[in-house]
């Protein structure tokens, strides 16, 4: 088994805790709000208060996104892959971000829960950049063709 160095390891687990909590919000969400869209409800009770039920359909999608790229950042450090793999991920994350940002604006949620919520994000977001960035450049190898020396 190959030795992985521990900065590698701490940028795979960091973001685990917020994965599952994306996972586990999602899906409730979408288990909430599925039924009622399915069924033509327009509303959904969540917490004493009706709920549009396609807004909340909206937000476990978004979750369940988040999750997804949360665990592809993690799955790519952990197999040490590098290129445009990293592109993609850092767009989805970017996709993300601009869902998250739009809900928060039309939601109440303050600034320690959004903290809180979207720091899993945050530091996947980091992580992706960083190896983005960090990238080596790809390596064209020439092709048989015309030579000019003599």
């Amino acid at each position: 088994m190959k030795r992985r160095p521990l900065g590698r390891l701490v940028m795979a687990l960091v973001p685990l805790p917020w994965t599952a909590f994306y996972a586990v919000m999602g899906g409730w969400f979408v288990a909430k709000a599925l039924p009622a869209v399915i069924g033509g409800d327009s509303r959904v009770p969540i917490r004493g208060d009706a709920v549009a039920s396609n807004g909340v359909l909206l937000v476990g999608i978004g979750f369940l996104v988040a999750f997804a790229a949360t665990l592809g950042v993690t799955v790519l450090v952990l197999l040490e892959r590098r290129g445009r793999l990293w592109t993609l991920e850092l767009v989805v994350l970017l996709a993300v971000w601009a869902g998250g940002l739009w809900a928060i604006y039309r939601s109440s949620l303050g600034a320690p829960a959004f903290l809180l919520v979207f720091f899993g994000l945050f530091f996947a977001t980091a992580v992706a950049a960083v190896m983005v960035v960090s990238r080596p450049p790809e390596v064209i190898e020439a092709g048989p063709g015309k030579s000019t020396s003599a």
